[in-house]
């Protein structure tokens, strides 16, 4: 990554395994077989800088451990900006195995990280309506306040070794690996919450409340993809697949991603309706860019279900006569963007009730038990089904590097989902910003000299300044 470069002074979605059939539908176990087209829309830029030194959150960690005052180093992390990285510059960084170069990884990750993760600890312990303290949300603050220990209390990486490497990578997959369970623990908390609400005389589920409850999940579930997105590309970038740059895929084919979807969400239906419609492909079926191939998977298989299982309800509500008309996948190869467009005749959405699509909660599926274990071994192939987040959670995945989705309906006939994915690279990540606003406006990228008396020592960037400084240096393609 282009800022792993700025440390010279010393990543559920997104495994790159290929997605099959009754097995976990998920970003983590998301992927794709090699394309037959290569095209690599990276832009390519020129050094200008040859250097910019910059302290890292953990050396400020320090000044704040003595005494173990873990609670004002907390409040200090979660203060400072966290660093938004471009795909262009997650690929490019895990394409490069040279120890050198996986030093500076490491040294990037060991300072952005406890930053990422302090936010969300106090998020999660500020939430709005007594939130905070429901069991599932606080077992995730402590989760996470473990985690903040676990990287503080870590030696710094400063060895280009391959020994320190794996210890490093370690601690990673042992965050990682924990943090599977975020989605529905999350979801759960929530869920008893509103249960509370529901059968209380007092009070009602109202709008402001429903729009508290979405905020905070976009929020959060928006912090969790970068999360794990920093964490398993340093994972997988140990032992690049061919074709791979960690989770990142250089010829992402879409025609095969969707043929893999379209398998999971057909035996899903078959497992559940008994039924399901055929699903076919249209379009640009060699069409390839690159990115993280589990984020598309899983945004696709979204729609699909939600098409799948409209359709076969639609078709027996009609009598159940004649043939079922096929969901049909098309798939346009742009310039800007990758547009795939999921269609099916599943009759529509009423709409007044559209504006429910991206609610958090809203779910016709059986809801899972508020008490049962959240993450568990049980059925990974609809694991998330009840708990209301599928499509908004697709969405964020969706719009994480720039992209979005867009649900349009004709009542009685059926509704088209649009699914746009930015192929150029540059979109950094859509990750939120500070939780509690610091005075001086600090950022993870903090402020030495800077080999350059047009920005004196101490001065504080912008984040507008940050942006500019970070593409004219050529630190994008370094």
């Amino acid at each position: 990554m282009g800022v792993y470069n700025k440390l010279k002074t010393s990543q559920d979605p997104q495994l790159a395994a290929a997605p099959s059939s009754k097995k976990d539908p998920s970003p983590s176990a998301a992927g794709a077989s090699p394309a037959k087209t290569t095209k690599m829309a990276f832009p390519v830029r020129s050094n200008t800088v040859d250097r910019i030194n910059l302290t890292s959150a953990s050396a400020r960690v320090n000044q704040y451990r003595p005494g173990d005052h873990f609670e004002k180093t907390l409040s200090k992390l979660a203060a400072q900006n966290p660093t938004a990285v471009s795909l262009n510059d997650f690929y490019q960084y895990g394409n490069d195995m040279s120890d050198k170069q996986r030093l500076r990884n490491r040294q990037f990750l060991y300072h952005e990280l406890p930053i990422r993760i302090a936010q969300r600890v106090v998020e999660l312990r500020s939430l709005p309506h007594g939130l905070s303290e429901k069991k599932p949300i606080m077992e995730l603050a402590n989760m996470y306040s473990g985690y903040v220990r676990k990287m503080i209390n870590t030696k710094r990486p400063h060895d280009p070794t391959d020994a320190e490497d794996i210890r490093f990578t370690n601690t990673l997959r042992s965050i990682f690996l924990e943090h599977s369970s975020v989605v529905q623990q999350m979801a759960l908390g929530v869920l008893e919450f509103r249960d509370e609400i529901q059968n209380s005389p007092m009070t009602q589920w109202d709008a402001e409340i429903q729009q508290d409850v979405d905020s905070l999940l976009n929020r959060f579930y928006t912090a969790r993809i970068g999360l794990r997105l920093l964490v398993e590309q340093h994972i997988t970038s140990r032992d690049n697949q061919k074709g791979f740059s960690g989770v990142i895929q250089k010829d992402c084919n879409l025609c095969n991603l969707a043929m893999g979807a379209a398998e999971d969400a057909r035996y899903l239906a078959q497992a559940h309706l008994g039924d399901a419609p055929e699903i076919t492909v249209h379009g640009a079926l060699d069409a390839s860019f690159t990115y993280v191939p589990s984020h598309i998977y899983y945004c696709i298989l979204e729609l699909l279900k939600n098409s799948v299982r409209a359709t076969v309800e639609h078709h027996r509500r009609m009598g159940g006569k004649g043939e079922m008309p096929a969901v049909r996948i098309v798939i346009a190869d742009g310039n800007e963007d990758m547009t795939i467009k999921i269609a099916d005749e599943g009759g529509g959405i009423p709409r007044s009730e559209m504006n429910l699509v991206w609610t958090y909660l809203h779910s016709t599926a059986k809801r899972p038990s508020a008490f049962s274990t959240a993450g568990g071994s049980g059925e990974k192939g609809s694991a998330l089904a009840g708990y209301g987040v599928g499509m908004p959670l697709s969405r964020l995945y969706a719009e994480y590097f720039g992209g979005s989705m867009d649900v349009k309906s004709m009542e009685s006939i059926g509704t088209d989902a649009y699914l746009h994915l930015n192929r150029l690279g540059h979109n950094c990540e859509r990750i939120p910003g500070v939780v509690r606003a610091s005075p001086g406006n600090l950022t993870s990228e903090m402020l030495d000299p800077i080999a350059d008396d047009e920005f004196p020592e101490g001065l504080a960037l912008s984040k507008g300044q940050q942006v500019n400084l970070f593409y004219q240096s050529g630190l994008a393609s370094n």
